[in-house]
């Protein structure tokens, strides 16, 4: 009994005790701390801070945005503790999270530190740049490590794998507060690429990290050039040394291999002349290369301590082979001119020729002439073949390989017909002709017929008129005579073989017309005659004469076609006369000149004519052709007739004459140069006077400097 009232007694109190126990957890409140941590500068959120919510001990790292957040924290007052290498620490004191089940948002704001680490040049200045140039003799520069900080700065430069920094003399150390360590850096220029160099030094300390970028310029000092001479198993190998080095060049060469950048190190080929070089262009001659084999190789140079390499360049060995090119020199009815050459790509040559056939392709089975057997050019003559016909025409070589050939060309033999030439230039006369041509043929072929063969249309040929010609020349000349006077043949060269007839190139003559006479007298305006004129042609006729004592002249022309034609006449004290005349071949035509004086005052006599509608009176001969003011004077000058009231016409005057032009006579009655006719009417614009063209009967108006013609008339 007394066991069971006790087992009562302890499951009471176990009742009890957890009752009690679960009431003072209800009275726990929680609630949430969060917030943002940025860089009071700038506003931006700054990741990985250290976050510590005390006396909690609950700790947090800022994500990328910057945000913290502390969960499920009692209802309290608690202190905010902040942290980020680089900044100053941040306490914010005080936070009361109450238990209203709130959330609670506090920001934080960090103060950036001043570096610690810092990298200046030597008059303290922040540098981030290192710049070795390119000159040659600038092969060390230094920087600072300056401590910013106020405690021990512990520093080392981090290892660098550029090959071109031969040295830094300082690579570690330990600097107080406000102290500076120099470090020098030591650069090998021959190890530089060409163009732009860069590299980049990191220094790590305890209070941050810093990096300088190293920059130098490389010059060329050897150039690798393209291979010539490539052979099956040789090649030439070129290069250009650009400048010397420091101390000087002491070998110099290529390297080569069948793998990519050959060098000292990967067993390539060496072929090198050891000594010093000069600057310039040097080539080297290898062999015992594998036929048809790619191969990589460059130049170097090399002094006491240091190798520089030129750009790698590759080239293939030619196959055995040879190499041919071929050409048609000339040809005739049976034999063909070639020209063509042979390389021997390293393997000699045995035999060397033209193998050729007909209609097909050939080989040294068929038709082959052996010329030689030597790598070089050659012109040969390949005989005895068939007129007009084409041909197969190979270079083929033997070597110790075997037998090669070009790829084929056709050449043909020419037509067997002659080759015929028409001479230029022919002698003309009244009614003939003499020309001449040429006529030669390929060995062997006769000449049946030559000559000339011509008509008055164009293209004859010897279904035509023909002249044969003597064959034992090969340049000959026909007469062609009986030919119509004045009239234009075409004629060409002809001859014949068996094998047909062939041409020259048409050419043309033109016989001659009877003379044509133009005579009469000059006189002056009284109609006495001028002795010792001069009569000549003017435009379009050539041909002059003097008058005799009675003002008689005589031309004798020959000119091609009937036509106007301007002749003049003039002598010292009397005014030059420029006068058309139509002629008609083989006629006597007779024209007479009357010259005026040069003096004001000129003799009665002369002709003049009243026009038809009785309006005004014209004289029948130009006064002369003259500038404006001279041609007024003319007129006004003239006492033709007796009359004293001479004067240049009117424009509308002018126009009149035109329209009885043939009535009044004296004008040309075909076009001719400078058939204007001045006016006394004044033109638009000052210095201009009207005048009228009588090859139109159109009216325009010129500066008066012009030197037009002159016809005088006076009122009825």
């Amino acid at each position: 009994m007394k066991k069971l009232s006790f087992i009562l007694l302890l499951l009471i109190a176990s009742l009890l005790y957890f009752s009690c126990e679960k009431k003072e957890e209800t009275q726990v409140v929680l609630g949430s701390l969060y917030g943002v941590v940025t860089d009071k500068a700038t506003g931006e959120p700054i990741k990985n801070a250290g976050v510590e919510l005390k006396p909690t001990g609950l700790r947090a790292v800022t994500g990328n945005d910057g945000n913290y957040e502390f969960v499920e924290v009692k209802q309290g007052t608690y202190n905010l503790y902040v942290s980020k290498a680089g900044y100053k620490d941040s306490i914010t004191n005080n936070i009361r999270i109450n238990g209203d089940g709130k959330d609670k948002k506090v920001d934080i704001q960090l103060e950036k530190l001043p570096p610690a680490l810092t990298i200046v040049d030597d008059s303290g200045r922040a540098i981030d740049t290192l710049d070795f140039g390119s000159n040659e003799g600038i092969v060390s520069r230094s920087f600072n490590i300056f401590n910013n900080s106020d405690d021990v700065l512990i520093w080392y430069i981090s290892d660098s794998d550029c090959e071109w920094i031969e040295s830094i003399n300082n690579t570690k150390g330990e600097l107080k507060a406000g102290s500076t360590q120099a470090v020098v850096i030591k650069i090998n220029r021959y190890k530089l690429e060409v163009g732009k160099n860069s590299t980049v030094i990191q220094i790590v300390s305890n209070n941050g990290l810093k990096q300088i970028t190293i920059l130098a310029s490389g010059q060329n000092i050897v150039e690798t050039k393209e291979a010539t001479d490539l052979l099956a198993f040789a090649a030439v190998l070129n290069a250009e040394i650009i400048r010397d080095m420091r101390p000087s060049i002491a070998e110099y060469g290529f390297l080569y291999s069948t793998l990519p950048a050959p060098s000292f190190h990967n067993n390539a080929q060496k072929i090198s002349i050891v000594g010093s070089s000069k600057i310039g262009v040097y080539s080297m001659r290898i062999e015992d290369l594998e036929l048809e084999q790619t191969y990589y190789f460059r130049a170097f140079v090399a002094n006491e301590t240091d190798t520089v390499y030129g750009d790698t360049k590759t080239f293939k060995t030619i196959s055995h082979k040879p190499n041919f090119s071929l050409s048609l020199i000339k040809s005739t009815a049976t034999t063909i001119d070639a020209k063509y050459s042979v390389s021997d790509t390293g393997i000699p040559l045995q035999e060397v020729g033209l193998c050729w056939k007909k209609d097909s392709l050939p080989t040294i089975e068929n038709d082959h002439r052996m010329f030689g057997n030597e790598a070089k050019s050659y012109s040969s003559t390949i005989e005895q073949l068939l007129v007009n016909s084409k041909y197969y025409v190979c270079v083929y070589a033997i070597n110790s390989e075997g037998t090669y050939y070009s790829s084929p060309q056709i050449l043909a033999t020419q037509n067997g017909k002659p080759h015929v030439g028409t001479n230029q230039g022919c002698t003309e006369g009244i009614d003939y002709l003499i020309v001449s041509g040429t006529a030669t043929s390929d060995a062997g072929i006769a000449i049946l017929h030559q000559g000339i063969c011509y008509n008055t249309i164009s293209d004859p040929t010897i279904e035509d008129n023909v002249k044969e010609a003597s064959l034992e020349s090969t340049t000959f000349s026909c007469l062609l005579d009986g030919l119509q006077q004045d009239t234009k043949y075409f004629y060409r060269a002809f001859a014949t073989t068996q094998y047909g007839t062939e041409y020259g190139v048409v050419r043309y003559g033109i016989t001659k017309y009877g003379p044509t006479t133009l005579n009469g007298y000059v006189k002056n305006q009284a109609g006495n005659p001028i002795s010792n004129a001069s009569v000549e042609g003017y435009s379009g006729v050539s041909g002059s004469t003097t008058t005799d004592a009675n003002g008689y002249y005589e031309l004798s022309l020959n000119i091609r076609s009937s036509d106007t034609y301007q002749f003049r006449a003039y002598k010292e004290g009397y005014q030059e006369l420029i006068k058309s005349i139509d002629l008609t071949r083989g006629q006597t035509i007779q024209s007479d000149f009357i010259l005026a004086p040069d003096g004001p005052d000129q003799p009665s006599g002369g002709s003049y004519v009243t026009l038809p509608d009785g309006s005004f009176i014209s004289q029948t001969v130009d006064l002369g052709s003259a500038q404006w003011y001279s041609a007024n004077s003319l007129c006004s000058s003239s006492t033709l007739g007796g009359f004293s009231d001479w004067r240049l016409p009117t424009l509308s005057e002018l126009k009149k004459m035109y329209t009885y032009r043939a009535q009044i006579g004296g004008f040309p009655t075909r076009a001719v140069n400078n058939n204007n006719y001045w006016s006394s009417t004044p033109g638009s614009r000052s210095g201009y006077y009207y005048y009228v063209n009588f090859n139109t009967g159109e009216a325009g108006e010129m500066p008066r400097v012009n030197s037009f013609k002159v016809r005088a008339v006076r009122s009825n």
